[in-house]
């Protein structure tokens, strides 16, 4: 194992970051978000190719994707819920606890146009 002293590391990481994010070269009337991150292993765990997989989806999906349900994080004090994301309800089949409906928020479409339904979130649940 080598060991990288953190000055070392520290400038890796801020030319890895120059790197990916870049720098303009001249003002633009078009904004753009760059985000770059690594997808490594940052820790033993058991399944290697998803520990920084995850972490990298914490930090950037988590904040940058809307999800069916999001976690109210409004208060410090006492324990997070569930609330509404991109479902406006959710249940759990009564008959079979693994089944779950949920009810679409209307009216959102992807980047491109394309409707947010019910086939395009069974795509992504099946794609994950």
């Amino acid at each position: 194992m080598r060991i990288v002293s953190s000055k070392k590391a520290m400038t890796a990481w801020m030319l890895a970051t120059a790197l990916v994010v870049g720098v303009p070269l001249a003002a633009s009337a078009e904004t753009v978000l760059r985000i770059g991150m690594t997808a490594r292993r940052y820790s033993a765990h058991p399944r290697p190719a998803r520990s920084g997989l995850l972490r990298a989806n914490r930090f950037t999906g988590l904040t940058m994707y809307d999800a069916l349900t999001m976690w109210d994080l409004s208060s410090a004090d006492k324990p997070s819920v569930m609330i509404p994301g991109l479902a406006t309800e959710w249940k759990v089949d009564e008959s079979d606890k693994k089944k779950w409906t949920f009810k679409l928020r209307p009216g959102v479409t992807f980047h491109d146009g394309s409707p947010f339904n019910a086939d395009a979130v069974l795509w992504n649940v099946e794609k994950g």
